[in-house]
């Protein structure tokens, strides 16, 4: 069996593993991968459903505006046809 050294944190160098340990650390190695790809992806959905939610807080925001701008409009104009008479 090959002699194991540790650095730090206690790692096995790649090169020292005994034999028997090849397949876990793979395996290992493999799941650490996976989870580091679904953080990730949940990262991004997660960042794409705050600029969605944003979006439609940005979208409401104007409509108001436009239901804000055309009541005053509207009572501008009724304001004028009563001063002039109309």
């Amino acid at each position: 069996m090959t002699r194991t050294t540790t650095r730090s944190k206690g790692r096995l160098h790649g090169a020292q593993a005994p034999a028997e340990l090849v397949p876990a650390v793979l395996l290992w190695h493999t799941v650490k991968a996976r989870s580091r790809r679904v953080r990730s992806a949940a990262r991004r959905r997660e960042a794409g459903a705050i600029s969605t939610e944003l979006a439609l807080v940005v979208i409401a925001l104007v409509a108001l505006a436009g239901i804000v701008l055309a009541a005053i409009t509207a009572l501008g104009k009724r304001t004028a046809a009563k001063v002039t008479g109309l």
